[in-house]
Parts: C-alpha cells; sequence; structure tokens
C-alpha cells in the first residue's frame, strides 16, 4: 500500500496499493515534503500550503489599438481549492477581488494573486503583466466642394438686384479614414483633435490656428470655413490641415494636409451711361450706373470715368490710372462753356478691400453733345414800306406800330405841314373793296415764345394770317417789307425780309383765284453773331388753316375767305449749307 498525501486536507488520508519487490532488510516508505510552518497565512507552528501563481490572459506584450479596450481574465491553478479567490490590480496600491472579466487601457500593469481566508494557505506568488500600445497612426482626408472659388461664392456682399442668389458654398469637410484602426473609446477630445490655419503657418503649433469642434464616442469630421471673412485681403488660402494627438502613447499625429484655395476671377459688368439723347442742352447732366441684375457686382464697387475720350486704365492693383471717381450726376461740359461735345469713357473698378477677386470691367464710351448755345425767348413783327401802283390804298396797324414824325410842304394847300403818321405794325391793309363788299385785303403777324433754341434747329416764330378781299386792281399793292425781331435777352436781332403780294384776276377756280404772299428770299437780309459765329434767320411757311395752303415761300388763300399759316425758322451758321 502507498500513502498519498492531502494537499488540501493537509494529511495523509489516502492509499493505494503499490507493489513492492522482494528484498531483504528494512522496509522504506516514500514520504512528500509537508508545507513550511509559519508561511503566508499560516499561524505559527502551523503547516501551511503556498497557492499556485494564477494566470493572465492573454498574454502580455505591446498590441495594436484596435485591440483595445482589452479584455483581460484571471485564472486560478486547477489545483488550488475552489474556494480560494483571486486578487488583482490595475494601479499601484489599489487591490480588487477579481470577478470576472475586466477591460482595461494600453499601458496598463496587471498584477494579480490567489489567497484563501484559510490560514492554512499562504497566498501564491504575484503574477504580472504588463500590456502596451503600437500607437494607431491618424489618418483624415480632406474635402474642397470647389477650388477656385468666385467672389460670390465665398459670400461676399452683392448689389441687390433682379437676380435669385446663389446658394451658400459648402465648406472644406474633414474626415478620419483611419477610425477602423482607433477605437471609438478612443475617438476623442481627450486623445485627439483636429486643427487648422489659413495663412500657411503649421497648425500643430501655431497660435493663429483654429480648432474643430468637442466629440466623444466618434469622430464625425469638421467643416473648415473658407469664405470671404477668412482671406483677409489675400489672393490665395493656403489651408494646412492636421489630427494632432493629444496623447502619444495612444495615437500619433496625421500628416498635414494642405488645401490650396485659389480665385476664380470674375469680370465686373459694363457700367451704364445714360442721358437725355433725344433732347440734349448745355447744362443737362449725365448718370453712369452699374449693372445689377447679373448678381455679380459687388457693394463697393467704383466706377471711374473721363470726358476727354481717354481710357481710366487699370493698374495692376485693380484701380484706375486716371480718372474721376463718380458720386453722382455731372455735366460733362461744366469746365468749358465753349465746347459742344464730350467723349465720356468709363468702367467698373471692385471694392479695393477686395480687388483680387475681379477683373475691372471693359470700357463704355458714349459721345455726349449739345449746342454750342441755345436760346430763349420771344418774337414779334411787323410790315413797313409797302409798294404798288399811284393808286395803292395802304394802312398799317395793330401791335408794335412804326410812328414816324413828318415835316414836309402840301403843295394843295400850299404850306407846310407837321405831325405824326404810322408806317408800319404787325397788321397791314391794303386795296380798295369798292362795291364789292368782301372789304380790304389784310396781312396780321402774332409772335410767339421759343425755348433752348439752337442752331440748324427749326422753331415756330409765329402764325402769319392773311384776308384775301375782292379789290380794284388799282388799288392794290404789290409788296410790303417784313421784320422779325427775335427778344433772346441782351441786344434783340432783327431780320429783314420782302413780300411780294400776288392778286389773281378771279376768272377760275376757288384755288385758282386764291390770291397768295410770296416771300421773296427766305433768308434774311441781317445776320446775327452768336459765340463769335454768324447765322441769318431762314425762314418758311408751315401749316394752314382751312381755305389756306403753303409751299415753304409761298402762302394762298381763297378769295373772300382768310387763313392762317404758321411760320419757323432756322439760325443758320453763315457760309454753310443747309
Amino acid at each position: 500500500t502507498r500513502l498519498v498525501y492531502n494537499d488540501e486536507a493537509g494529511w495523509v488520508w489516502e492509499s493505494t496499493d503499490y507493489a513492492f519487490s522482494t528484498v531483504t532488510g528494512p522496509t522504506s516508505l516514500p514520504t512528500l515534503n509537508a508545507p513550511t510552518l509559519g508561511a503566508i497565512g499560516g499561524g505559527t507552528g502551523s503547516a501551511t500550503a503556498r497557492l499556485k501563481t494564477p494566470t493572465i490572459s492573454p498574454e502580455d506584450g505591446t498590441l495594436a489599438l484596435a485591440a483595445y479596450p482589452l479584455q483581460v481574465s484571471i485564472a486560478k491553478d486547477p489545483g488550488d481549492p475552489q474556494s480560494a479567490k483571486i486578487f488583482y490590480s490595475t494601479q499601484p496600491g489599489s487591490w480588487l477581488e477579481y470577478a470576472g472579466p475586466f477591460v482595461i487601457d494600453p499601458g496598463t500593469n496587471v498584477s494579480a494573486y490567489t489567497s484563501h481566508d484559510d490560514p492554512a494557505f499562504n497566498d501564491s506568488e504575484l503574477a504580472t503583466s504588463t500590456f502596451n500600445n503600437d500607437p494607431a497612426g491618424l489618418e483624415i482626408a480632406i474635402n474642397v466642394p470647389k477650388n477656385p472659388i468666385t467672389y460670390a461664392e465665398a459670400g461676399g456682399p452683392l448689389e441687390e438686384g433682379n437676380y435669385t442668389p446663389e446658394p451658400p458654398l459648402a465648406p472644406i469637410t474633414v474626415a478620419l479614414t483611419s477610425s477602423d484602426a482607433i477605437p471609438a473609446e478612443y475617438e476623442n477630445n481627450n486623445y485627439f483633435n483636429v486643427h487648422w490655419t489659413y495663412d500657411g503657418s503649421d497648425p500643430r503649433s501655431s497660435g493663429d490656428r483654429h480648432s474643430g469642434g468637442n466629440f466623444n464616442g466618434e469622430y464625425a469630421g469638421d467643416a473648415v470655413d473658407y469664405t470671404l471673412p477668412r482671406w483677409d485681403g489675400a489672393s490665395l488660402l493656403p489651408i494646412q490641415i492636421v489630427a494632432q494627438s493629444n496623447n502619444p502613447a495612444f495615437v500619433e499625429d496625421s500628416a498635414v494636409l494642405s488645401a490650396n484655395i485659389s480665385i476664380e476671377k470674375t469680370i465686373l459688368p459694363l457700367p451704364v451711361i445714360s442721358y437725355n439723347d433725344t433732347d440734349t442742352s448745355r447744362g443737362d447732366t449725365v448718370e453712369i450706373s452699374k449693372a445689377l441684375d447679373g448678381g455679380d457686382m459687388p457693394i463697393g464697387a467704383r466706377i471711374y470715368y473721363t470726358t476727354d475720350g481717354t481710357d481710366p486704365g487699370d493698374d495692376d492693383n485693380g484701380g484706375p490710372v486716371s480718372g474721376t471717381l463718380y458720386t453722382g450726376p455731372f455735366d460733362p461740359l461744366l469746365d468749358n462753356e465753349l465746347a459742344t461735345d464730350a467723349t465720356i469713357v468709363a468702367r467698373v473698378y471692385p471694392p479695393e478691400a477686395h480687388a483680387a477677386w475681379f477683373n475691372v470691367s471693359e470700357e463704355v464710351n458714349t459721345n455726349y453733345s449739345v449746342p454750342l448755345w441755345e436760346i430763349s425767348g420771344n418774337t414779334s413783327g411787323w410790315f413797313t414800306d409797302a409798294q404798288g401802283g399811284s393808286g395803292m390804298v395802304a394802312s398799317f396797324g395793330g401791335n408794335d406800330q412804326i410812328i414816324e414824325n413828318y415835316n414836309h410842304w402840301n403843295s394843295r394847300r400850299r404850306r407846310w405841314e407837321t405831325g405824326t403818321q404810322t408806317v408800319g405794325g404787325s397788321y397791314f391793309q391794303w386795296g380798295d373793296p369798292g362795291n364789292w363788299g368782301t372789304g380790304a385785303n389784310w396781312l396780321n403777324f402774332n409772335g410767339s415764345a421759343f425755348e433752348d433754341v439752337a442752331s440748324n434747329e427749326r422753331f415756330h416764330i409765329g402764325q402769319l394770317s392773311y384776308y384775301n378781299g375782292t379789290i380794284s386792281m388799282s388799288s392794290l399793292a404789290t409788296a410790303v417789307d417784313f421784320t422779325v425781331k427775335l427778344d433772346f435777352g441782351g441786344t434783340p436781332a432783327e431780320f429783314d425780309y420782302a413780300f411780294d403780294l400776288l392778286t389773281t384776276p378771279n376768272n377760275g377756280t376757288a384755288w385758282q383765284n386764291a390770291d397768295y404772299v410770296w416771300f421773296n428770299d427766305t433768308v434774311s437780309a441781317q445776320n446775327v453773331s452768336l459765340y463769335g459765329i454768324d447765322y441769318s434767320l431762314n425762314v418758311e411757311f408751315g401749316e394752314t388753316s382751312q381755305y389756306g395752303f403753303s409751299s415753304i415761300d409761298q402762302f394762298h388763300v381763297q378769295e373772300a375767305q382768310s387763313a392762317s399759316a404758321n411760320l419757323y425758322a432756322t439760325l443758320v451758321e453763315v457760309g454753310s449749307w443747309w
């Protein structure tokens, strides 16, 4: 029989049959060493046993971050009593009773031992495992929706107009492409942040860097704004973006990615030059406006113009080389009262602070002209010096009468006579109607006002009324002088003409019997000087009333009827063709 020592009971209590060889001499029994008295957990003088060292799983070493948080389990030696307990520590000085698997982060030291409440058992030796981490590399990707971009896409403020605004430009997005290697537990601001700069400086260390938002559990990405306020007058936006580690034991910095955003220049729309080009007068003004309906006119755009036909130009900074800043309507001829025309050239220039976003507009030019002079005033007129045969009957009256003194010898009465007589007026009557009962012939002129009349401009000077009576041929007048007076300020101008008076024999149709007056010459005998240039006053008949008709130099009226004709005039430079 072989005796077996029971470790749990602490004494020999079992035996097995064992065949011994037949030997002579004394019998030798095999024995096992008992635990040393006074060991860990045992009392003095008591027999104790050391528990086995527990096993920590998995094996320690350096693991990828993706393995974390790592589940750790601890097992007793199968030979230890079932009632033995395991105690473990992941932080120095702090021990916990093991109740089941637990998780740890990289860099954790796990210590464990087996213990028993029975003092007959000594605690096991300490098991230790260190779990290190192979840091995961942060990897990011960026998406730039558009590059280059326009001023409008960058959110630059535009003038209001009849257009549909462009939708806001989407920001640059940042995504974590190495998320498979980084468990969600480590995707938070404790482990890394995303930073970027707009001036090309290193976002890992720049004092002007911008940072993404807070996140915890999973990095959802960041939006990098690259609208107009970020440019600060620059012509290029060198954005630098990085995912930077806050705990290098867990994750390592990503590479710094660049997004060099450039400008897609907008050509500014042409300016619009406007003025009353159908009736331009000296002192009129010109307006220049911006075209707003294209949705591409920035607030603060400027217009520069010249009036001498030169191009305002374009310097290297998006500004004019010459010209005047447009601030409101202007008179192109204000500084040159003798000038009659100006060539206006204008361009649109960008706001100075945002010149890099635009190309200056093409030039627009227009020829602006006004008369050298314009006159306004009133017209009057009168008849004088009637001519006819010895039996002519004629008299003057109406407005603008001309009264003369006379002093002559009356041979019939054989005496000198003095007095006054009317020798002219706006009303002229001639002929003896005898027994026909129609009354004498007459002409009457009524002047009119005129306004803003320029050279070579036809204007209305009045109305000539004519009555055609039946008179004896011996009493008729054959001609009369006619004077037109233009009173337009300063010295009035008078112009003389001669009317031929044509009397028909009344033996045909109504129009064949129509008498008429005829301008002997429609060009005045006198000239007037305006701004150093001599002008004649050329007259012509115009529209007539019933019973009359006219041509340029003739006015016909039916027998025993009266009619009126408009009279027009034109100031024509002497020597020019008209």
